[in-house]
């Protein structure tokens, strides 16, 4: 006797051979043209969609914008109601910005020249069309059909045209879209929920900052002169040749992209021979040095030299502070509290761009408790980074098992089990 699931397998199958396999550009239109005498007032409001408002993640667009007619009338794609837009060019394309061209003023709209317009025909609807190209087994095999030079590839019109779609009669299109949209918001509020528990996670160590240099005793520590306290405050340089300079192995150099508040990433880590490191002996980075990112964005941010990254140097966008009394994790958090965050970023020099100067450096002003006081503060502060870090681990992998939820589903669906 056969089980129920080789019944519910037959049954899928029997489905499946129901179903035409035509090309898209079949039962769909590939890029058609704008009407013409396509005539409207200059100043009428019309819905234009730059690659921006795409939303990758659900496929909908999260933000259009309103212009005059008169203004994206030419040098824009044209596009209409219902129309599946897909976005052709590198890494757009991969990051899933595909949509449906939904809730048009008066109907039409205007977008990115990056967008391939897709626009279907009675026997398809837009959810399936547009359900079927954001698989990834679909954008992979569009990837390898790249045209152009590095940094401006796209998928060409024939890959669109030629691509064959499994296309079941309309009544189970719609049953199955209808499922597939009730999954996807599930999966959506899923990650939602779960990134909010990442923010949540993050923000503790924030918080745990604030109530220790907030609080009253922290107020009663006495405040040293940070120039008088420490053995060394200076940046570095970049060598001459930027990256031309670089070597796939050798010294490390750090620059501002692997500091971030009490955390080192090694990811793009650089490196330099020995004679560039010879000629780079003031930048020169010892075991327990603080490192300060003085320029640029992520002025501010601070951590401790990991013991494993050294010996290493620095290139100009960071500052070197090498401690006498002060613990160097207790220097780094706090330099990373809100508060003392908050003054950095209202201190900073020059007309054009952010940046914090040595002499700034020397004059901040540093809570000094007695040494015992602040190895417990790091001792407590490490031990929460250290659960809140699992954590943030743990729901790491949950977000990667949401985001493979979508592939699954739809493989499902386009395979007649659903």
């Amino acid at each position: 006797m056969k089980s129920s699931l080789t019944d519910l397998k037959e049954v899928f199958e029997s489905k499946r051979q129901e179903w035409r396999w035509p090309q898209l550009k079949e039962i769909a239109a590939i890029n058609p043209r704008r009407p013409r005498g396509l005539k409207r007032p200059e100043e009428a409001p019309t819905t234009f969609v730059p690659m921006p408002s795409v939303d990758g993640t659900s496929g909908n667009i999260s933000d259009p914008l309103e212009r005059p007619f008169g203004e994206i009338k030419k040098g824009y794609t044209y596009f209409e109601e219902n129309d599946v837009l897909f976005a052709k060019i590198t890494p757009c394309m991969q990051n899933g910005k595909h949509v449906i061209a939904r809730n048009l003023i008066d109907g039409i709209g205007f977008g990115t020249t990056e967008f391939h317009v897709i626009r279907p025909e009675d026997d398809v609807i837009p959810e399936w069309i547009h359900l079927y190209i954001r698989q990834p087994s679909i954008l992979n095999e569009a990837a390898t059909h790249f045209t152009g030079s590095v940094g401006q590839q796209r998928v060409p019109s024939y890959f669109l045209e030629d691509l064959a779609m499994p296309l079941p009669p309309l009544s189970e299109q719609k049953r199955i879209a209808a499922i597939l949209n009730d999954h996807m918001a599930d999966i959506a509020r899923a990650r939602t929920a779960t990134e909010a528990q990442l923010e949540a996670t993050e923000a503790l160590s924030v918080a745990y900052l604030r109530e220790i240099f907030e609080s009253k005793e922290a107020k009663q520590w006495p405040k040293v002169r940070l120039g008088d306290h420490a053995s060394k405050i200076g940046s570095g340089v970049t060598p001459r040749g930027g990256q031309s300079a670089y070597k796939p192995e050798g010294i490390p150099l750090i620059r501002s992209q692997n500091i971030y508040l009490n955390r080192f990433v090694p990811n793009g880590l650089v490196f330099i021979d020995q004679e560039q490191d010879q000629k780079m002996r003031n930048s020169h980075v010892e075991k327990g040095d603080v490192l300060l990112n003085i320029t640029g964005a992520s002025i501010g941010r601070v951590c401790v030299v990991p013991d494993q990254i050294c010996p290493a140097n620095v290139n100009q966008h960071v500052s070197i502070i090498r401690t006498g009394i002060l613990n160097p994790y207790y220097l780094s958090f706090y330099i990373s509290n809100p508060v003392f965050q908050s003054f950095v970023m209202n201190s900073q020099s020059g007309a054009t761009r952010q940046a914090l100067t040595k002499s700034m450096i020397e004059d901040f002003l540093i809570p000094c408790p007695p040494t015992k006081i602040q190895l417990k503060i790091v001792k407590d502060i490490l031990h929460r980074i250290k659960i809140s870090e699992k954590i943030i681990i743990d729901l790491g992998l949950q977000m990667q098992t949401i985001d493979a939820i979508p592939s699954a589903v739809l493989n499902k669906a386009f395979n007649g089990e659903l």
